[in-house]
């Protein structure tokens, strides 16, 4: 009885297997990593750090590779230019159709990151319009920062150079600095609501991140409490709850017009359309949902990826101390120890410059980018055609790793981004916010704080592994954003 089940298991696989070959028209794809297993596709290939494996195959195969996960068409894109190419063009401009991203975003219809067309182009441009009038790239909001550095800088000093995992405290303080452009409010690192909400936002990204194959194969969703899928819906609803108390609290307070954050703005941009109603964006663009969506967003992609990025920094300090004294040897030639580190300085510090220019290139913090999509219709790239609606997937993994860009990929040098004559230089290949359309709108504060949290903590302190610590796993772990393990370090006060 048993065999004559698997027989018809293994029919009902082949008749599924041949049905989806007959119905699908391969065209001109690119190369593909072998055999499509049936329901499943080229996913048993895959480990849990596909941005490796991508970036393998296609030093084998081809820099543009074809996968079928699941029922799902993906294309893999191991190479700049080609990368370059795609993201400029407005057909390759679309998100995917894809589980995850339509159950956290209202099916891609709410915020900026995963939305496409109108949607997308009036919050994108109300977010960069807001976050620049709020002070994004300018001198009002560095003391900001700078504000938050002092705080973080004395918590660090409490720890009296015991060991002690800073993860936490550089979580609150990189999340304050857009707490005051999104709130213009300092939180206390204990006030727990405040606090919580970091952390379940972290651990959102985490699960969606490893839950990554419920995007292609449905059957697994019925697993929820194994994919934690359950814990992503529980957090999104008390994120979303905490976001809107902040909108209720500041509609009571506004009036006249008077902006002091990105919600006020919001909410001004609101009573605008609301006075005119023929205006395009209208209130399906700006309402407090979309403005609860877009605080969410600012609060995530704001916090992660700059306090990951950060504490890859430091590890690669400890790992590479001459590096670490070169830097504050600039430091204290170009700032001194009496004043806060600025913007301003920054034309002055070229190596440290550069070092923060390495760091991102060789801690990869979101190794495959965002995926996009040519929603609107088949797409000729690199002398394939991308039949409609394909998942692109964009290595910004390898691009990093290119021993033709880069030579000795795996070196840690900050001389790579300096010119002959000692100048910051940038060569093409540098892809840490994506490019073209939908690069990260985010860019420019996130280059203030890597800049500014950095030199101000390496200017007060030098770090170091606590003694008899186990040399540091530098591989990561591969979420949306690859994150550096757990570890510890200890802070020792320059004297």
């Amino acid at each position: 009885m048993l065999s004559l089940l698997l027989l018809l298991f293994l029919i009902f696989l082949a008749a599924v297997w041949l049905l989806d070959q007959r119905r699908v028209s391969h065209g001109n794809l690119p190369p593909s990593v072998g055999f499509r297993f049936p329901v499943v596709g080229h996913l048993p290939y895959l480990s849990r750090d596909a941005h490796i494996d991508f970036a393998r195959w296609g030093e084998k195969y081809g820099k543009l590779l074809h996968l079928w996960m699941g029922e799902k068409l993906v294309v893999v894109v191991n190479d700049y230019e080609l990368i370059k190419e795609a993201f400029k063009r407005e057909e390759f401009s679309g998100r995917p159709d894809m589980f995850l991203f339509n159950v956290t975003s209202e099916n891609r219809t709410r915020g900026v990151i995963l939305t496409e067309g109108a949607i997308w182009k009036y919050n994108r441009r109300f977010c960069l319009s807001s976050l620049r009038d709020m002070g994004m790239g300018r001198s009002s909001l560095e003391s900001k920062i700078l504000d938050e550095i002092d705080i973080l800088l004395a918590a660090i000093e409490e720890k009296k150079q015991r060991a002690f995992d800073f993860s936490r405290l550089l979580d609150a303080s990189i999340a304050n600095v857009i707490g005051k452009v999104i709130f213009n409010q300092h939180f206390g690192y204990d006030d727990a609501e405040f606090t919580g909400v970091i952390a379940s936002i972290q651990t959102n990204i985490r699960i969606v991140g490893s839950a990554f194959a419920l995007n292609f194969l449905p059957f697994l969703r019925i697993f929820s409490r194994l994919t934690r899928l359950s814990t992503v819906m529980e957090n999104q609803e008390w994120h979303e709850t905490y976001f809107m108390d902040h909108i209720k609290k500041h509609r009571e307070a506004f009036h006249d017009g008077r902006v002091n954050d990105f919600i006020d703005a919001h909410l001004l941009q609101q009573e605008s359309c609301s006075k005119q109603p023929e205006q395009d964006a209208g209130p399906d663009v700006f309402n407090d949902i979309q403005l609860r969506a877009l605080i969410g967003e600012l609060f995530s992609a704001g916090t992660d990826t700059t306090t990951t990025t950060l504490s890859w920094g430091l590890l690669y300090m400890m790992l590479h101390p001459h590096i670490q004294q070169h830097i504050q040897k600039e430091i204290d030639e170009q700032v001194g120890d009496n004043k806060r580190p600025s913007m301003s300085d920054m034309p002055k510090m070229p190596y440290t410059a550069a070092t923060i220019l390495e760091i991102q290139r060789m801690a990869n913090v979101v190794p495959l980018g965002v995926m996009h999509a040519n929603n609107a219709g088949p797409a000729e790239l690199g002398g394939y055609t991308i039949p409609a609606g394909t998942t692109i997937f964009p290595n910004l993994y390898a691009v990093h790793t290119d021993p033709k860009l880069w030579p000795e990929p795996a070196a840690f040098r900050p001389e790579r981004f300096l010119s002959l004559d000692g100048k910051v230089l940038i060569p093409e290949g540098f892809v840490p916010f994506s490019v073209g359309k939908r690069k990260c709108l985010g860019e420019s504060l996130a280059k203030m704080e890597l800049f500014l949290f950095f030199t101000c903590l390496l200017q007060k302190f030098s770090f170091q592994l606590p003694d008899g610590a186990a040399q540091p796993d530098m591989k990561g772990v591969l979420g949306i954003t690859l994150t550096p393990k757990p570890y510890k370090l200890c802070a020792i006060r320059r004297s």
